[in-house]
């Protein structure tokens, strides 16, 4: 049986910015420690969510893990341009005001 094609590519456009493409879901993983790696004194992790063409409550959670333990770094955890689907299930669970979210690229 072959392997799934991957369905989040996580590529590091900076130190502390990256670019996620595809699925966020529970077939997919976001690589937290690369993400918090601390390598700049940046008080922000980017996340560009442009190309998120699906997103579930799996994948929030996700985001929720990595927004607490940046927290718990004291960095802040930035969305930013999410698509249309980030959107919509960030609004939704009502946790559209629980991240940073800035709307354009």
């Amino acid at each position: 049986m072959p392997d799934d094609p991957v369905r989040l590519s996580v590529t590091r456009n900076g130190p502390r910015s990256f670019e996620l493409i595809g699925e966020l879901d529970a077939h997919s993983s976001l690589p937290l420690d690369e993400l918090l790696a601390p390598e700049s004194a940046t008080q922000h992790i980017t996340l560009d969510m442009a190309k998120v063409e699906f997103m579930d409550s799996s994948g929030l959670r996700m985001l929720l893990e990595l927004r607490t333990r940046a927290t718990e770094a004291g960095t802040q955890l930035v969305l930013r341009a999410p698509s249309r689907q980030v959107a919509r299930v960030l609004q939704v669970s009502g946790l559209d005001d629980v991240f940073q979210v800035v709307p354009t690229q």
